[in-house]
């Protein structure tokens, strides 16, 4: 039995020195990030299509955009997965090999670096789209829908906040 005991908490550190190792490689966290922003601010503008006044040549471009993206980025995070699943697998190993590994980390930041430049000529590609005055009229939004959800302008933060971040 002390040896099925020892067994069984050697495999549990193993597996969480393994999940600790790829989550640090990872940045900790599968959050929020710089690309996920990015397409968000594509979405606003067909979500404010009729505020901004798209004309209908404008909409289909900018769901063409859109839509390519989405695909691209969607791609990418699959292949970034499938790498993650091979690390783990050579970092169960009871010898961990480190030169088949770092390829795989390289690997995984090249395609994170390209699904960042990715979104970024999407947004790039969108705001061509627009006119002058419609990228003026979604600064316009985007500040208002900023200030709401920080509360500013209700009292909250306006002493301190601006959307440029001054005082």
């Amino acid at each position: 039995m002390k040896n099925g005991t020892k067994l069984v908490a050697g495999l549990v550190c193993a597996t969480v020195l393994a999940l600790s190792t790829l989550a640090y490689a990872d940045g900790g966290y599968k959050g929020k990030s710089g690309e996920n922003e990015l397409l968000m601010k594509i979405k606003m503008i067909m979500l404010h299509k009729s505020d901004l006044g798209l004309t209908d040549e404008q909409t289909d471009k900018l769901a063409d955009i859109k839509h390519a993206v989405m695909k691209d980025v969607i791609k990418m995070e699959v292949d970034i997965d499938i790498i993650a699943v091979d690390v783990k697998t050579l970092l169960m190993k009871d010898t961990v090999d480190v030169a088949k590994i770092q390829p795989l980390v390289e690997k995984k930041y090249q395609i994170k670096k390209d699904k960042a430049m990715r979104c970024i000529q999407a947004l790039a590609d969108a705001k061509k789209v627009l006119t002058p005055e419609q990228i003026k009229q979604l600064k316009d939004i985007c500040n208002e829908q900023w200030k709401a959800r920080c509360g500013y302008g209700h009292g909250k933060h306006e002493k301190h906040m601006s959307p440029k971040g001054g005082k």
